[in-house]
């Protein structure tokens, strides 16, 4: 499976020194499928050599009337954001374009995601003898102009499509790249924003709240920060790298990072990216708290999706799963055009052995009640017996209504 959207790029040079660019080529995969094209010479502003002439076929003669890749940049902007970039052989496409747009004094992106072509290539055939782009596209029958930059974008592309059909996800090939200093991150960069967000934490302990959160929680693997500082921490790091490093780093060590977890979670805005996080995260839920917390609204935006992962989260093993399920049932499907008995049906089958199931199912009928009277009133009716949670829920949602009407009155 492909992320959400996928941009595959390809530039070719007008000479050696990696600073400019004769032309950029551009092909978009929306949902796993073709969805657009852009091809563009681009004036360098630079001498050309003899070489790249000769293999790209583009001159200072062939480029008079481009525009430079400054003018460009606008028109190409949308194409490189909100997305994950590709390309074969990507980090030395990426160093072009963090070069070029440094030379042009173009702030832009500290870090993006990427996929290389080259580098999944290699992982998909290890004992293939060659792995460049015009080899590939031979071996699967991709047409293919090499060194013309959008024909290179869309062989990547086609290559990429087929590499996704090998696997049940690429997300664990996507890498990150740093615009600043023109290299993917390392290894040691990794280390250091981790603990860099460890330092943060710590610097916000509180002794006396520690104190009373491990008797809360019944474990000393607790910091002592509340959770308004959590959630600041939250809002300063969700579109930076060290949030992506972090939500990867699992199982966390200390409970405040398991609720810094859920906030970052709610932050996602891609729908797929929120739900594989949701997946990821959901065998380390430890206690009730996160599982409030966590409810990524992006989720909304596919509930057919969602209710087929609830679905799987009502039979999940993982401890905290029907507890998950039953609080996202609460949270996206219990207002008046969704409510129904099948979706209640679901929260009374469910296995509520755990408080904090049993608690989600009393949110699920609270909400139901308030927000759909007449539809859950009729479904409680038709019910015998009715289980404590749908009575509590009721319970609530009328005490709410009548503490609403009060202080209207």
């Amino acid at each position: 499976m492909l992320p959400p959207r996928v941009t595959v790029f390809d530039f070719e040079m007008p000479n050696s020194h990696y600073n400019a660019v004769s032309s950029v080529g551009l092909t978009v995969i929306e949902n796993g499928k073709l969805t657009q094209t852009f091809y563009s010479l681009v004036d360098p502003q630079c001498p050309f050599d003899p070489f790249t002439v000769n293999l790209t076929g583009i001159s200072a003669e062939t480029v008079q009337g481009a525009p430079t890749f400054a003018a460009l940049w606008e028109t190409l902007r949308p194409f490189f954001e909100n997305t994950v970039l590709c390309a074969h052989a990507a980090p030395g496409d990426l160093h072009v374009l963090s070069t070029v747009l440094r030379r042009y004094h173009i702030h832009w992106a500290t870090q993006v995601q990427y996929l290389c072509t080259l580098e999944l290539a290699k992982q998909f055939y290890p004992d293939s003898e060659r792995y460049s782009l015009d080899f590939l596209a031979a071996k699967h029958g991709i047409q293919l102009t090499h060194h013309v930059s959008l024909s290179d974008a869309e062989a990547a592309a086609q290559l990429l499509l087929r590499f996704a059909e090998r696997t049940e996800t690429l997300e664990p090939f996507i890498k990150v790249f740093d615009m600043d200093t023109g290299h993917p991150y390392r290894e040691t960069d990794r280390e250091r924003m981790m603990n860099n967000i460890c330092s943060r934490l710590q610097a916000q302990r509180d002794p006396v709240f520690a104190k009373a959160r491990r008797k809360q929680l019944g474990t000393d693997a607790v910091l002592g920060v509340r959770p308004k500082e959590i959630r600041r921490i939250a809002v300063s790091i969700s579109e930076r790298t060290d949030a992506q490093f972090f939500l990867e780093d699992l199982p966390h060590k200390w409970a405040e990072e398991d609720i810094l977890h859920a906030y970052l979670l709610n932050r996602k805005k891609r729908f797929r990216t929120a739900l594989n996080g949701v997946n990821r995260f959901l065998p380390y839920i430890t206690n009730d708290e996160v599982l409030s917390i966590l409810s990524p609204g992006v989720l909304a935006v596919n509930r057919p999706a969602l209710l087929e992962a609830i679905d799987r989260w009502l039979t999940d093993p993982a401890p905290y799963a029907p507890a998950l399920a039953l609080r996202m049932l609460g949270r996206f499907f219990t207002d008046r055009h969704r409510f129904s008995p099948e979706i209640a049906d679901r929260v009374i089958r469910a296995d509520r052995s755990l408080p904090a199931a049993e608690a989600a199912a009393v949110y699920f009928f609270s909400r139901a009640f308030d927000a759909a009277p007449e539809a859950a009133e009729a479904y409680a009716e038709a019910l015998e017996p009715q289980p404590d949670c749908l009575a509590r829920g009721r319970a609530i949602a009328r005490k709410h209504n009548e503490e609403t009407e009060e202080s209207q009155a």
